[in-house]
């Protein structure tokens, strides 16, 4: 048959494209990397709040590490068996949020991924799944890893090489997950974790289980980062925008009105430094009494709108219980607040067509406040 996979001749080539991308990686160059010195560069010249910054910087790093090793010396002996009591700890929460050290991700990584302790049946179950990952491969999964492993972490000893020890351990350890989980399969992304995971863990079964823990447990739940349409990014990147707008106006409004108070002060202080008549001083003494009462007039006018507005919601409540004691109450605070009769009887009136032809809008108005109500009040 003309269609037939078999006699297709471009399927026989990417078979054999396929099974010769596999049996590179399953043979690791075993020559040594060849690490190029670098030229040594000229000194730069530094500013010194740029030389105060490093000497912070490295002041930090070595504090840093003089915590990590007072926590080890105190708890590496309880890791093994009782990290889960150990990673509850307040000390060791506040130091894991402010980074861990390179010098000690190896100890503490394995522990926070739960493979500190993985058993026999797990490395056989993983050493299954890499060999049937390479019997039932698929053509796109294949090609994509391999591209992927070559662009990986370039600029490391350890994956600087074609077909490097690590770089083996990397496609294996992808192509495995890739058909371990098949409602996920292998997407674009997961060599930098995977990757990552091995420069940093002790082997290929570590790395794999590393792997899984970071896609499925609850933790870190990266799964949703790398389903069809990214929800779990797209649910993370609009949460971000929000809290970032909420942030920026906050701080935007603060540097304005910052600024602003520069400029009054700045102004005042001009005007202080002008020679001034008896006449101006009692002008600018008069203009800053009318520049107070204005003030109090303001303050009064909101308090009587806040006064207002919950009469308002007085109303609503009223409306919406049908009870006369709300009306009585809500007609004293009108009478306060200096309604006349005549607005007090329209009210009346209006609350009690909404009460009587119109209940079910009472339930849209107590949520949003008609502005005719309000208005009024």
């Amino acid at each position: 048959m003309a269609g037939d996979a078999s006699t297709d001749p471009l399927f026989f080539s990417n078979r054999r494209k396929l099974k010769e991308i596999i049996n590179n990686y399953s043979h690791p160059n075993q020559e040594p990397t060849v690490v190029t010195e670098e030229k040594p560069r000229a000194p730069e010249k530094l500013s010194n709040a740029l030389k105060e910054k490093i000497h912070q910087l490295e002041k930090d790093h070595k504090e840093a590490n003089q915590k990590w090793i007072e926590f080890l010396q105190k708890y590496e002996s309880k890791l093994k068996d009782s990290f889960d009591r150990i990673r509850q700890k307040r000390k060791f929460i506040e130091l894991v949020y402010n980074g861990i050290p390179e010098a000690f991700r190896i100890k503490f990584w394995i522990c926070l991924l739960g493979i500190n302790n993985l058993d026999q049946d797990e490395e056989n179950k993983y050493n299954e799944i890499k060999e049937k990952s390479k019997r039932f491969a698929r053509l796109e999964d294949v090609f994509q890893i391999d591209k992927d492993v070559q662009r990986t972490f370039r600029d490391r000893a350890e994956f600087k090489k074609d077909f490097s020890q690590r770089q083996c351990m990397l496609f294996n350890v992808l192509m495995a997950y890739s058909f371990y989980n098949d409602t996920l399969g292998y997407c674009q992304g997961m060599h930098q974790c995977a990757g990552l995971l091995l420069l940093y863990v002790p082997d290929e079964k570590s790395a794999f289980w590393g792997l899984h823990r970071l896609m499925t447990d609850e933790r870190y739940s990266l799964h949703g980062m790398f389903l069809d349409r990214f929800p779990k990014y797209l649910r993370l990147r609009d949460e971000f925008e929000r809290i970032l707008q909420k942030k920026v106006s906050r701080r935007l409004a603060t540097n304005y009105s910052e600024k602003t108070h520069r400029q009054e002060t700045a102004s005042d202080r001009h005007q202080k430094r002008q020679p001034r008549t008896r006449e101006d001083k009692k002008a600018a003494r008069r203009h800053d009494q009318k520049e107070d009462i204005q003030t109090i007039r303001n303050q009064e006018k909101l308090r009587v709108i806040g006064y207002q507005t919950k009469t308002a919601k007085l109303f609503i409540s009223a409306a919406s219980s049908s009870n006369p004691v709300f009306f009585g109450l809500a007609s004293m605070r009108l009478k306060i607040v200096g309604c006349e009769a005549s607005t007090l009887i329209l009210i009346s009136g209006l609350l009690f067509v909404i009460t009587s032809v119109l209940p079910n809008m009472i339930f849209i108005i107590e949520d949003s406040p008609s502005p005719l109500v309000l208005d009024l009040v």
